[in-house]
């Protein structure tokens, strides 16, 4: 269908006739004549490694108590 759009239907009269063994076929034959290094778009890049998140030097060296983290948690969850 994306090619209908850009190709005339008359262009594809020759492929529409063959079976599908011919066609594939055919397909291969175009394939084997194809430089791939000529046709490859573009290499993979390795992956950029993530960015660390920021968090401000205040919050990360706060010290807080699991004690009291515990506690407010339990006091929390009975109503």
């Amino acid at each position: 269908q994306g090619f209908a759009i850009a190709t005339d239907g008359a262009d594809w009269a020759p492929w529409d006739a063959l079976s599908d063994r011919r066609f594939a076929a055919a397909l291969r034959k175009i394939a084997a004549g194809l430089d791939i290094a000529s046709v490859r778009k573009s290499r993979r890049a390795p992956k950029k490694p993530a960015p660390k998140g920021y968090v401000a030097r205040s919050i990360a060296q706060r010290h807080h108590s699991t004690a009291r983290i515990m506690a407010a948690a339990r006091t929390k969850k009975t109503p």
